[in-house]
């Protein structure tokens, strides 16, 4: 019975989040160092395939034809049935528990089907009912190592439940950033440290 009240949980989290409609940011994002913290440096890192610096939170191996969600931190990763041909161990790993910013593993790995992030922003600065609330609005981000920057993802935003979900085509590195229609708000940066003021 407890399989199955999970099964039937699971396909309806999946119903509700892709029935949820997609939406992005309105434009172009970049990340300035703040805080001592250099997005750029901990993504030189990531992208190297050096995790140095960054701390294991999450792991689970992904098997082939079955629905997986893997929980750790404010992050939850749900991988569909068929999402990928092959079994994997997914790993997630955060550069430090005070900001918004995770790196998914295997790096680089691009999916078949349907694999959602959702990241919990509630305690944040983006969450009205906390005492370091900056009247700013997330948004999904991707770490672009190309560039050096952050780019806007698409991501629907819960406010009831605090959360910010967002499709994966591949395993990367990912975070909120400040939506461009509150930048104004907040002078300081606009990629979340979740205790910034």
């Amino acid at each position: 019975m407890n399989n199955n009240y999970r099964s039937i949980a699971l396909r309806t989290l999946a119903a509700g989040i892709v029935s949820v409609a997609l939406v992005g940011c309105s434009e172009s994002i970049t990340s300035p160092e703040t805080s001592g913290f250099s997005p750029a440096a901990a993504a030189v890192s990531a992208s190297s395939g050096d995790l140095s610096g960054w701390t294991l939170i999450a792991e689970s191996n992904v098997p082939v034809g079955r629905m997986t969600t893997v929980t750790g931190g404010r992050y939850t990763v749900m991988v569909t049935k068929g999402a990928y041909q092959k079994a994997f161990k997914l790993a997630m790993y955060e550069i430090d528990p005070n900001r918004i910013d995770v790196n998914l593993e295997p790096d680089g790995i691009e999916f078949d089907g349907a694999v959602y992030m959702s990241i919990d922003y509630s305690g944040t600065r983006f969450d009205p009912a906390a005492p370091n609330y900056a009247g700013v609005e997330p948004c999904a981000g991707r770490w672009d190592p190309a560039s050096g920057q952050w780019q806007e993802h698409p991501g629907s935003i819960d406010v009831n439940a605090k959360t910010v979900t967002m499709p994966l085509y591949g395993f990367s590195r990912y975070g909120l950033i400040v939506a461009p229609n509150t930048q104004g708000k907040d002078p300081s940066d606009n990629f979340e440290d979740a205790n910034s003021n």
